[in-house]
């Protein structure tokens, strides 16, 4: 059993090296490092290759024209040659138990075609930490423990290799951002996770990071944001949560310039016609708030 640590990485080589000093003081040493450079113009490929010079772990380092890191993680899964798969942020670092905590967890559950994978909880250097689980471990899937149940905070998900193929991220023209939660509720629907409160993994978001700068990204990326959102305005999402994500969805579908029709379906035609003048208001407030840095995105 070989775990497959993915980094997506875009100019981060002087944060590279945290991620590697952590990996190399695994306790476990049954993995892969595979580094995805998703088109950086900085020293990360000479970097990563000084590292892997060093023969201390097995790292792989793959180069792709700039796409944003769901395409890059995209071509990541396709390398991976582990069970299971976990995504490695190039600014974070994981516990030095991590993998040996991920391999011997997963014994018990290896077998149950139901269960997708493993989730852990983060130590945030500077963030709050979420409310402990009713029990741990807990079954239960994506949706339901992450926002039926409000379990919000970010976690660390291991899955299988063959569900990370299967559920690849839509990759939308012009477009160089996507949330990961359209990947996880996607696989919620179908499949359960075994949640872990346990940390394994140590972030600390970067002022420049995807993370931090998350709604706008949305907003200059509002095709997979719809498409995102759209997936929350149906079942089996609590009525308010989808009432609330019809309202965003349909902001979105108005930056992205989809016409009302091709917005509905059956699931989902009642609150999405009911949310629309709440999401032409939400729409006009971020237009005005984002104008700036829409117009030099555009650019």
């Amino acid at each position: 059993m070989k775990v497959s640590i993915i980094t997506p990485s875009y100019n981060r080589e002087k944060l590279l090296k945290n991620a590697y000093n952590s990996l190399i003081k695994q306790t476990n040493k049954a993995f892969e490092w595979i580094v995805v450079d998703d088109g950086s113009v900085d020293n990360t490929e000479k970097v990563v290759k000084e590292l892997i010079s060093e023969n201390k772990i097995e790292i792989k380092y793959h180069k792709k024209p700039n796409g944003g890191k769901h395409t890059a993680l995209n071509e990541g899964y396709d390398i991976a040659t582990g069970e299971l798969i976990v995504i490695l942020d190039s600014d974070d670092i994981l516990t030095e138990d991590a993998i040996e905590t991920i391999l011997t967890d997963w014994k018990e559950y290896e077998n149950n075609s139901k269960i997708c994978g493993l989730s852990y909880k983060r130590k945030l250097i500077n963030g709050s930490e979420d409310k402990p689980l009713p029990t741990s471990p807990y079954i239960s899937n994506h949706i339901e423990c992450r926002y039926n149940e409000g379990y919000l905070a970010d976690r660390t998900e291991v899955y299988k290799t063959e569900i990370m193929r299967r559920f690849k991220f839509p990759v939308f023209e012009n477009e160089r951002f996507l949330s990961e939660g359209i990947v996880w509720n996607s696989i919620g629907k179908e499949y359960d996770t075994v949640y872990i409160d346990k940390y394994i993994y140590i972030c600390e978001y970067q002022p420049d990071g995807l993370t931090s700068n998350n709604g706008n990204l949305n907003i200059k990326n509002p095709k997979g944001s719809a498409e995102n959102f759209k997936i929350m305005t149906k079942k089996p999402f609590k009525f308010m949560l989808r009432a609330k994500y019809s309202i965003i969805y349909n902001a979105y579908c108005n930056f992205a310039k989809i016409p009302f029709k091709e917005r509905m379906g059956k699931e989902n035609f009642f609150l999405v016609t009911i949310t629309k003048p709440a999401g032409d208001i939400v729409y006009n407030v971020w237009n005005k708030k984002f104008q700036k840095d829409l117009e030099k995105y555009k650019n």
